[in-house]
């Protein structure tokens, strides 16, 4: 049987999410959408407005660097007290944000940008592709990929996870678990005989307490159901509020993220989904590269990831314009 590999990159979540040259006036977005819940007395918490001031800050610093990973590298290469406590802050802004473009927004607060080429802030949560691709393989019947289909993703979104809560009607919890995500709130151990998708970078999204193997999701739920509610977004806000409180200044904070800069080496669940995603690959006779350019900066990664790859079909879905760069 032909065993076929998904490989993901941040063009594959193009129609919701956006690049990370766009970014930064994004994030401005959200600050002003916390500003005008906070106005419309939609929403509080003791830490927004040290959270809406972090975010000016940080696309101040952005905009003197090339790009928001590149900032998030200068700090974390830096390694002092005062870099550390930025970056912690960095990454619970980064998760807050990319949750934020992930939800349904309320239809009355529209912020425009100033940019034509920005999306505006009442923009499709998900990307429709991953409705088409949810389509092509499951049923009423069939609530996972067949085992000889995998998926091996770069993006730190919920971009599959999300849709198929749509599709299935279903919790966040019961979709990791259905689609085997690692790493998620999954208990039991993977079962590498079955289809699973592989997030090399973690999930933006998704936090453990220190010294706990257990994962927990930073999306809100109906106390009332166990069905995932992508619209009760200030709930969801408040737990991400928390969550930056908790790293704001504090060494000894709770809860970490559980999702990592592919730079970042020493990250323990990042280096396990290098292993499983190599495994995988090992295993591949078809591979199909969706919105992922190969990176000069992930070179390392893709080919320890790639090495003893048993693959005879690739193909590659790219812009037009793109294409010639893609046979180098």
């Amino acid at each position: 049987m032909e065993n076929i590999t998904y490989l993901i990159g941040a063009g594959a979540s193009f129609n919701s999410l956006p690049l990370v040259k766009d970014m930064p006036e994004r994030i401005e977005t959200f600050a002003k959408f916390l500003s005008a819940s906070a106005e419309l007395n939609r929403f509080s918490h003791p830490f927004l407005q040290k959270y809406i001031s972090e975010t000016h800050s940080l696309i101040e610093d952005v905009g003197n660097s090339t790009s928001l990973d590149a900032h998030a590298k200068f700090l974390y290469d830096k390694d002092n007290r005062e870099a550390n406590k930025k970056f912690r802050r960095l990454k619970a802004i980064l998760i807050g944000y990319l949750i934020f473009e992930q939800l349904d927004k309320p239809k009355d607060i529209n912020i425009p940008t100033s940019n034509p080429n920005i999306t505006p802030l009442i923009s499709t949560s998900l990307d429709k592709r991953y409705k088409t691709f949810w389509s092509d393989y499951l049923s009423r019947e069939k609530h996972a990929l067949p085992p000889n289909v995998n998926i091996i993703s770069w993006n730190y979104d919920m971009q599959f996870e999300l849709s198929y809560c749509k599709s299935k009607e279903c919790s966040l919890e019961l979709a990791q678990q259905n689609l085997q995500v690692f790493p998620s709130t999954l208990r039991s151990k993977l079962n590498r005989s079955l289809s699973k998708i592989i997030k090399l970078n973690g999930t933006a999204g998704l936090i453990k307490q220190k010294n706990s193997i257990h994962f927990e999701n930073l999306i809100g739920y109906d106390n009332n159901s166990t069905t995932f509610l992508q619209g009760d977004i200030y709930y969801t806000l408040e737990l991400i509020m928390n969550f930056f409180g908790d790293n704001y200044d504090n060494f000894t904070s709770t809860y970490e993220p559980l999702f990592s800069f592919a730079w970042e080496e020493k990250d323990p669940h990042s280096n396990e989904a290098k292993e499983i995603a190599k495994q995988t690959l090992r295993y591949t006779s078809t591979l199909i590269v969706i919105g992922y350019s190969f990176p000069k900066f992930n070179f390392d990664i893709d080919k320890h990831i790639f090495s003893g790859n048993a693959i005879r079909k690739l193909y590659y879905q790219t812009q037009e314009q793109d294409y010639d760069d893609c046979l180098e």
